[in-house]
């Protein structure tokens, strides 16, 4: 095992950066996650999509308290729920904090954390806004010493589900987005990260298959282990040279082509 401070070859790698940032500190100890269903029209999240959500919810905790289990971690996942109502034009691919926090009287997401955490008497608060809609699920996280265009970004997951999403896929949905939240990152971008991840990280649910494991470099990153492995210490070695920077030009890149 590699304790990362002492590499200089990886420390300062920027898929590190997540690691303990932002409001989201780490995944352990007792977790709430307060699922937040917005509703852009009154046939929004119905009886039958409501059970698809609560079923996904339930089996990404499950998934994740059985993989922190292995790294000899104790977590404990509680969901909770509260409702926002958007505009019907409201854009679910742009849906961030910016769009619901009038609903939270407009706090930050460190300030509504630490409601959350004191009020429910939790180690960890965080926010999964959850809509009906067509298309792809996101986070946004924070990193260290970088910023956004100039501000921090609220952390918190947007998950999007319609009626024909599977009951893996949902679940999948819940947990991949949850753990970005407390610094995982995606080896499936750029196109270099996911040769190498295909290598080291094969079975990753943060990867480029339909792996369902909490990989050994996203156990360190959500605070689950205090070194890495030989696997990971190679992946980040072979990796680099993509600063904050060349990894944001590439994602803005990326989506220009779709």
């Amino acid at each position: 095992m590699y304790k990362v401070e002492n590499y200089p070859q990886i420390r300062d790698h920027f898929y590190l950066k997540g690691r303990g940032a932002g409001a989201s500190k780490a995944l352990r100890g007792r977790v709430a996650v307060v699922t937040v269903y917005a509703r852009r029209s009154p046939t929004d999240w119905g009886p039958a999509m409501q059970a698809k959500l609560r079923s996904a919810r339930q089996a990404a905790g499950e998934l994740l308290v059985a993989e922190a289990a292995r790294y000899g971690v104790k977590l404990e996942l509680k969901f909770y729920r509260a409702e926002v109502n958007l505009p019907a034009d409201a854009d679910p691919k742009k849906l961030c904090y910016l769009h619901v926090k009038e609903a939270f009287q407009n706090r930050t997401m460190e300030e509504l954390q630490a409601h959350y955490e004191k009020t429910l008497n939790v180690d960890e608060a965080v926010l999964l806004l959850a809509v009906e809609s067509p298309g792809r699920s996101y986070a946004s996280m924070a990193w260290q010493g970088f910023q956004w265009k100039g501000a921090d970004l609220p952390e918190m997951s947007t998950v999007l589900l319609r009626p024909d999403t599977t009951a893996h896929h949902a679940c999948y949905l819940v947990a991949h987005e949850l753990l970005h939240q407390f610094g995982a990152m995606d080896y499936y971008f750029p196109e270099e990260v996911a040769t190498w991840a295909k290598r080291y990280f094969k079975d990753s649910i943060m990867g480029v298959g339909d792996g369902m494991a909490v990989d050994d470099l996203t156990a360190y990153l959500v605070g689950w282990k205090d070194t890495v492995s030989a696997a990971s210490w190679w992946f980040l070695k072979r990796t680099s040279h993509i600063t904050a920077e060349r990894f944001f030009q590439m994602l803005i890149a990326e989506k220009k082509k779709k």
